[in-house]
């Protein structure tokens, strides 16, 4: 009759064991429902990061799909106005102007071609501008090329040639000379100094006058 009362005090005392073993260990963390750890609460006043939007939809083949808009851009300056016809002077002012390159001061250099589109004009390149040029021929023989804008004036002599600008009076570049410029002053210093002329001999004096009759 022993056998079968013991069980039930060892099973009382088991029980007790196992209650005192876990009430010694540390409390578990909170689970959410789903099994999964709970996330901790926001501080006070902390701030949510903003959130992305979503990228748009790719543009299928074939669909007219707004482009992006990008930063506004400055209008582009309108075109110059047509240049006057030339008239017979000035045509054939153009056809004195040395065409081709220049070598300047400095090492510098500058281009004047004939404008294919304006008969009787010419374009001026020097550094980075460019303008376009109405030949003008002077009394002394000089040729002005003055731009049509109003801001160059280049100015050609027999042996070299000046580039200015006219609004601030400034010389862009000086001791511009053409090959044909070159050809002229090699010329020039090559040639014999003419001698000046041998003074004329002075003129014989005249005879003296004969004394009239009975004077002494």
């Amino acid at each position: 009759m022993n056998g079968p009362s013991r069980f039930p005090a060892r099973l009382a005392a088991g029980l007790a064991t196992a209650a005192a073993l876990l009430a010694a260990l540390p409390p578990a963390a909170a689970q959410s429902p789903s099994g999964t750890a709970a996330k901790p609460a926001a501080p006070a006043g902390a701030q949510t990061p903003p959130q992305r939007r979503a990228a748009p939809p790719a543009c299928a083949p074939g669909q007219d799909c707004p482009r992006p808009r990008r930063g506004s851009r400055a209008a582009a300056p309108p075109p110059p106005p047509p240049l006057a016809a030339a008239g017979a002077e000035q045509l054939a002012a153009a056809e004195q102007v040395h065409y081709g390159r220049y070598e300047c001061e400095a090492k510098q250099f500058l281009t004047i071609d004939r404008n294919d589109a304006n008969p009787g004009y010419v374009n001026l390149k020097f550094n980075n501008g460019s303008w376009i040029m109405t030949p003008i021929l002077g009394r002394s023989g000089a040729i002005r090329l003055e731009d049509t804008r109003g801001e160059a004036l280049l100015v050609q002599i027999a042996f070299k040639s000046m580039l200015m600008n006219t609004k601030t009076g400034q010389r862009l570049v000086d001791e511009c000379m053409h090959e044909a410029q070159r050809a002229e002053r090699d010329a020039a210093t090559a040639a014999p100094a003419t001698p000046p002329a041998a003074p004329a001999a002075p003129a014989a004096p005249s005879a003296e006058p004969s004394k009239p009759a009975g004077t002494q």
